[in-house]
């Protein structure tokens, strides 16, 4: 049921709310293979909200959507799902400035998000 793999998904994103290396890396993997699980409409649209909602909470570590977004990507890269890709592409195009800006807000991970805004783009 997708209701499941939502859940999944959000358990992932909160467990990556860590900054132990080991365990962030574990979540945001865990994360990226639910998603790219997800092929509605629907599952897509709750992996762009959640990511948002992670990168609004100051209380959180915002940087984490950043690198979900990233690992998302790469594993439908690696899959080479280029319809999978593009879904994701096109929902998130609308947000992922507003999401690495927000990331670059926290001074204690602005180099680190630095670093992955001048890769990517």
């Amino acid at each position: 049921c997708e209701f499941g793999v939502f859940q999944s998904f959000d358990n992932a994103l909160k467990g990556a709310q860590t900054a132990d290396k080991d365990i962030l890396s574990a979540n945001i993997n865990r994360a990226a293979r639910i998603a790219t699980s997800m092929r509605t409409e629907t599952g897509i649209k709750h992996v762009v909200r959640r990511l948002c909602l992670v990168s609004k909470d100051a209380s959180l570590f915002r940087e984490t959507a950043v690198f979900t977004i990233d690992s998302i990507l790469r594993h439908a890269t690696r899959r080479k799902d280029k319809a999978l890709r593009k879904l994701f592409e096109a929902h998130l195009q609308d947000q992922l400035c507003d999401i690495f800006q927000r990331a670059l807000q926290d001074s204690n991970c602005e180099d680190l998000a630095q670093k992955f805004y001048s890769s990517i783009l």
